[in-house]
């Protein structure tokens, strides 16, 4: 799996960046989270290119500072290449936004359920996606969007960062030295 960079994802809120609904990424022909939310009204504040003029409010958002955009968004909005899920590998973004504090929807993976459980919620249809944004964004809800973004957190942390990453590496390789000896 991949995992994130505690160093640089952390929970780092800024008033000013702040958005109900997050997307950073490119558009292309498999993205359709953000385009339902956009047909639908709904609050999202999209960073990537590709995109019909206007509904960007940038084409690029420098890795380094990522962390601020996600921390100061109530929900970041995650969707993945077939290609990946395929293969059953996770975004980087659910572990990078994770870590940076804020609730991450997904489209559904069996691999992001079997891992966070319902900490990441997810959608199978345009009429999920809208539902979920919806209830998570809704002030009654906020204190369960707190809590599953602070119970998602914890699992990154736990379980993806480059430290627990470097050291199952590190792990791997004295296996295998050991075994040729």
């Amino acid at each position: 799996p991949q995992f994130t960079n505690t160093d640089r994802f952390y929970p780092d809120f800024y008033k000013e960046l702040q958005s109900d609904v997050l997307f950073v990424g490119v558009n292309a022909f498999y993205r359709k989270a953000w385009k339902y939310l956009y047909e639908e009204g709904l609050p999202i504040t999209i960073y990537g290119p590709g995109y019909p003029d206007g509904i960007s409010k940038g084409e690029y958002l420098d890795n380094r500072i990522l962390r601020k955009y996600y921390s100061s968004a109530k929900i970041v909005l995650n969707d993945t290449r077939d290609g990946m899920k395929d293969y059953g590998v996770i975004s980087n973004r659910i572990y990078d936004a994770s870590a940076s504090g804020s609730l991450v929807i997904s489209d559904y993976m069996k691999e992001i359920e079997d891992i966070y459980g319902d900490s990441v919620p997810m959608w199978k249809s345009k009429e999920e996606l809208i539902e979920l944004v919806k209830y998570y964004l809704d002030p009654k809800n906020e204190n369960e969007r707190l809590e599953k973004a602070n119970r998602a957190r914890e699992i990154t942390l736990k379980n993806f960062t480059a430290d627990i990453f470097a050291n199952k590496l590190n792990e791997i390789i004295i296996k295998v030295k050991n075994d040729k000896k």
